[in-house]
């Protein structure tokens, strides 16, 4: 990984925000990144509008 952690997480953003993913067979959009490289989907958890995932555990359509 070249570059600084902020620039890695930049680049996540870039290729991730505004994609749809497939999550538990369910179709979802990613809306951020995290600071620790999961991806933020717009699935409801109890307490907030979003989900992380990490990105192993998603399919990209």
């Amino acid at each position: 990984m070249p570059g600084t952690w902020k620039e890695y997480i930049d680049k996540l953003k870039s290729e991730w925000i505004g994609k749809s993913v497939t999550y538990e067979n369910a179709t979802y959009n990613v809306v951020d990144v995290d600071y620790n490289g999961l991806l933020l989907i717009d699935k409801r958890a109890k307490h907030t509008n979003t989900t992380a995932v990490s990105i192993g555990s998603v399919k990209r359509q």
